[in-house]
This record gives C-alpha cells, structure tokens and sequence, in this order.
C-alpha cells in the first residue's frame, strides 16, 4: 500500500512540474512599438509583464544603451508600473498620468535644446530593459523598435473657387435719378484646403528573437512529449505493482 501511494504521488510531481516548464515557455516576453505621430510626438506602447526595475529606454540608432558597459545614456527614459499583462502608452512630449517621462540626460540633443523637447530628425530606436535583480538594470527585456523621425515637408493647399456673385436688381425708380446706381462686385475669395501628410511608421527590423521564438517552440514540442512519456511510464509502473501485490 506505502509503494502504491509514493508512485501515485511521483506521478503527480511529474506531471506538475512538467505543467509548470510549459507555461514558462509559453509565457511572452514583454513587447514594445512606436508611434510617429503628425505633430512631432510619438506614442510607446509597452505591452507584457513588469517588475518594479522595468523601464523604456529611447537611444538613437546604432548607439551601445548599457551605460555601465562603456555605453551612453538614453535620449527619453520611464519607468514601467508594476503589474502582469499589462498595455502601457505614453505621448512624449505631452502629459502620461502616473508616469514620468526623463528627458534630462541629453537635452542638447532634443529640439530647442532643452528638457521637454521633441525628439530631433533621425532614426531612433525603443526598447524594455531592467528584470527581477536591481543590479541588472541594463538587462534586454524586449527586442528593439526602429522608428525614424522626419522633417514634415510643405503642404502644397489647393484652392477650391467661391462662385462670382451676381448683382442684385434695383427696383425701378418712379423719378428719373440723378446718377445711375452702380453694383461692384465682391472679390473674388477662396478657401486654402491642405492636404493632410500621412506618416508611415516604420515596422520594427527583424531580430534574432525569431530564430529564438523557432527554438522555442520546439523546445516546449520536446518537453510536452517528455512529460507525456514520463507520465505512460509510471502508469504503466502502477499496473505492475498492483498486479504484483494481487498475486
């Protein structure tokens, strides 16, 4: 009776931890993207699971973001607010409420050279750094988000022509007038209508996170068949020795 119960309850360990390594593999590791909007700002959405030493990190392209490593310190900055499965967008410049976007480590770099400014033209890139341990504040959390800022070329306005107004008749005067009435008409008026200019925002390059997402799922493959073997085996161990203890 004791063999039967510890084989019971290896079975169930098994399958627990086995369960357990499958939803760690199945877990998505955080995302972000950007958003070049018509004015000048641009809306980062952070989309995943944060810990407290989460934050987004803006740099310009082809710049080394681990300042402890010999790189250089970010353009924009923000902490991420603690919480699973999660939807984050801030507008920078403008207002985030409970965030605080840090402009202050390069504002010679943003427009009009002072904190709070626009980011400048150029090409730029997103990402989420931080994880569980304070000390590993430069630790990837997510993959890189290109993005490009673009000088907004000059509408050209198109003008849509008002109709020419007519002159309205006069009634006619019972004694002859002393001066001909005359009717001058208005001039002539139009309306500027600009043409909206639509901004693309740029996909994000592809990364080597894919061939790691391919690796992945072969992993999480292997690792269900594993625990379904380990699972057969120990049932099939169960029916032996209950067969035994009968005979």
């Amino acid at each position: 009776m004791k063999r039967r119960f510890v084989i019971a309850v290896l079975v169930f360990v098994l399958a627990f931890s086995a369960c357990g390594m499958l939803s760690s593999f199945a877990a998505d590791d955080p995302t972000v993207s950007v958003t070049v909007n018509k004015d000048g700002t641009i809306t980062v959405t952070a989309v995943g699971t944060f810990t407290q030493n989460d934050w987004v990190g803006i740099y310009r392209s082809g710049e080394t973001y681990d300042a402890t490593a010999g790189g250089v310190t970010s353009l924009l900055w923000w902490y991420l607010p603690v919480g699973e499965d999660q939807t984050v967008s801030v507008t920078y410049p403008g207002t985030n409420e409970g965030i605080t976007v840090r402009s202050d480590n390069r504002p010679a770099e943003l427009e009009g050279g002072t904190v709070g400014g626009a980011l400048q033209e150029g090409e730029y890139f997103a990402l989420i750094l931080g994880g569980d341990d304070p000390d590993t504040a430069y630790d990837e959390r997510s993959a890189e988000f290109d993005f490009e800022i673009t000088d907004e070329a000059e509408e050209q306005p198109t003008e849509k022509p008002t109709e020419e107004p007519t002159a309205e008749p006069t009634a006619e005067p019972t004694e002859a007038p002393t001066e001909a009435p005359t009717e001058k008409p208005a001039e002539n008026t139009a309306s500027v209508t600009p043409t909206p200019k639509v901004t693309v925002t740029p996909s994000p390059a592809p990364t080597k996170d894919t061939a790691a997402d391919t690796s992945g799922g072969n992993t999480v493959l292997w690792i269900i068949i594993a625990a379904a073997a380990v699972v057969i085996v120990a049932a099939v161990v169960v029916v032996i020795v209950i067969k035994k203890k009968k005979k």
